[in-house]
């Protein structure tokens, strides 16, 4: 009782064990649902936030974010969205090719990223989806609108945006 079943060392036989101290401390999800219609502009500074409070140092834990946006009406394509944390030296949406636009895809908007800093302390984090065109140019946006509803399609029931935080031992 209490105990789980692994592979031993010798990975020729199972064992009972203690469980495993690596696994999840804490899992949130955020969700949006807010209808929006973007403006046309290079970046759209904070679109949406929301604020994730850790609960072990950033020695111990990494976060994980899984999410999608929901979108109506291709705009611009990609058009360099982000998924960017404000801690300290963690915001790096205002550099060109930075990490900041990493795992996020465009279509469906999905989100898969992994913050792993000593910047992440105990506290509250701030998160930010947006996004910056790298030439610079105006007349850019990954969607008409953001979380549709029947006011775009009367077939349509509202749509929200989701990000899941999962806090993991590292």
């Amino acid at each position: 009782a209490g105990q789980l079943l692994k592979v031993n060392s010798g990975a020729n036989g199972f064992e009972f064990a203690s469980a495993d101290p690596a696994g999840l401390v804490k899992a949130q999800t955020f969700v949006d649902n807010t209808r929006r219609t973007p403006s046309d502009t290079a970046d759209s500074g904070a679109f949406i936030t929301f604020t994730y409070n850790k609960l072990k140092d950033g020695s111990t834990t990494k976060l994980i974010i899984i999410g999608s946006i929901a979108g109506r009406g291709s705009y611009s394509d990609s058009c360099a969205q982000y998924l960017d944390c404000q801690t300290g030296s963690l915001s790096t949406h205002n550099t060109n090719d930075s990490a900041a636009f990493y795992g996020v895809q465009h279509g469906q908007t999905t989100i898969n990223k992994s913050f792993q800093s000593t910047d992440l302390t105990v506290g509250n984090h701030v998160f930010e989806y947006g996004w910056r065109i790298r030439n610079g140019n105006t007349g850019n946006k990954p969607f008409s609108q953001f979380n549709p509803n029947s006011s775009d399609d009367a077939r349509k029931h509202q749509q929200a945006s989701t990000f899941t935080v999962f806090e993991v031992l590292i």
